[in-house]
Order: structure tokens, then C-alpha cells, then sequence
């Protein structure tokens, strides 16, 4: 498996406001990227991640909204995204 990346976030630190102050990229870590950065307030939709997707808000309260399609059959569970404000 190759190293997790950027593309990995589903778009979030592509968005206008969001700067990375550090992330694990280069690190060769194959099943998680870690980010830490400041972000202005926004709405935007994203397409599904292929891995699962962990959000802690240390700055304030937050509202995620997640639409997961009916599931078919048995198998591994799909990604989600969690988001956590402290």
C-alpha cells in the first residue's frame, strides 16, 4: 500500500483558508495522514473518502453532515467520516 497523502483528504486542505502548519506527509505511514491546521469557517460538500476519516475541532463546536447510501449485502463496513469538538 502506498503512503497516504493530500489526495487522501477528500479535498479539505485544498480549500481556500485552510493552511497546514504540519502534516505527516513523507513519513511513509500507509494507513494514516495526519494533519494540524488553522481553518476559516465554510460550507462545501466532498465526495467519499476511500479510507476512513477522523476530524478533531479544537477550536469550537462544528456541524458535520454525513449521507451514506443504503448498504447491499454483507462485507467490511464502508469509511465514514467522524468529526470531534472538544
Amino acid at each position: 500500500m502506498a503512503e497516504l497523502g493530500l489526495s487522501d483528504t477528500v479535498g479539505i486542505l485544498r480549500m481556500p483558508g485552510v493552511r497546514p502548519r504540519y502534516t505527516s506527509a513523507g513519513l511513509g505511514w500507509e494507513h494514516l495522514y495526519l494533519s494540524a491546521q488553522k481553518e476559516q469557517s465554510y460550507r462545501a460538500t466532498f465526495d467519499p473518502a476511500s479510507t476512513h476519516l477522523l476530524i478533531l475541532h479544537l477550536s469550537g463546536p462544528v456541524t458535520v453532515r454525513r449521507v451514506r447510501a443504503p448498504r447491499r449485502g454483507r462485507g467490511p463496513s464502508r469509511p465514514v467520516a467522524c468529526s470531534c469538538s472538544r
